[in-house]
């Protein structure tokens, strides 16, 4: 946390005692993000009193914000979490967030909120497991189409916050990953001893003879990684031959971890 202060790189605070450590340190509130999934009354409290802006995943959540800075007298920054794209023929879910086609009907109920404290619609914010860079495009462009639809709505929408973190690469010879799942699949088989802790398949499972299952574990050799990847997911096709285009929605990205 010091070093992203030092680097001014905006922090994703996923606590109330990460939240409070982050501005014991001096960091402006404008590079703080709260993205708790479960947010006490005490953590909105803090956020609200700070202008740290809280990434909101239902209704619920909206009243409570929407509660604490009338109490307040104070106007909250707020940010919706998406989750529920499509790709080809189904959804990417996530754990928590808003679905994208309920998200409009939800900024509205803001603008129509009584004044002496109320909310402010400053971004919107999505994370998804694993690093498909498709799935990240897929999320990106669906929050882009949806930032420039609140905007006609005139909510300020300024930032789009992509979480689930940048794949790395903590192997350089993909020769040794590949050496060490075939030794993990031999050793599940009964043809070499044991590798893993109770010859645990890490995801992996012995059956009839065959190895079956997914590698439950980070992907320690992978390509493209870091900024080679985020390329890729901002230059990926929209569909019409042209790449993603940044609209005038949305003058900051953030790739959030």
């Amino acid at each position: 946390m010091e070093r992203a202060e030092v680097l001014g790189i905006g922090i994703d605070t996923a606590s109330e005692v990460e939240l409070r450590q982050a501005l014991v340190l001096g960091v402006s509130p404008s590079r703080l993000v709260c993205t708790t999934a479960v947010k006490s009354v005490e953590l909105v409290r803090t956020c609200v009193a700070a202008s740290v802006s809280i990434v909101l995943d239902s209704k619920d959540e909206l009243d409570r914000v929407a509660a604490v800075a009338t109490a307040q007298g104070r106007i909250a920054s707020v940010i919706f979490r998406l989750s529920g794209f499509r790709v080809d023929r189904g959804e990417l879910d996530s754990r928590f967030g808003v679905h994208p086609d309920d998200v409009p009907a939800l900024a509205d109920s803001i603008a129509t909120r009584p004044s002496g404290g109320g909310l402010r619609l400053d971004g919107l914010h999505f994370h998804l497991d694993g690093y498909s860079a498709s799935h990240r495009a897929a999320g990106l462009r669906r929050s882009l189409t949806l930032a420039d639809e609140l905007r006609d709505r005139r909510h300020p929408i300024t930032s789009i916050d992509m979480g689930g973190g940048f794949p790395m690469r903590y192997v350089d010879d993909p020769e040794e990953w590949r050496a060490f799942r075939l030794a993990l699949d031999a050793a599940l088989l009964g043809r070499r001893p044991p590798i893993t802790h109770a010859n645990d398949g890490l995801g992996r499972l012995a059956v009839g003879g065959h190895v079956v299952g997914d590698l439950g574990i980070y992907p320690y050799y992978q390509d493209p990684v870091g900024p080679g990847w985020q390329a890729g997911i901002l230059e990926t096709s929209s569909g019409s031959g042209q790449g993603t285009e940044i609209p005038r929605a949305c003058p900051e990205m953030r790739a959030g971890s």
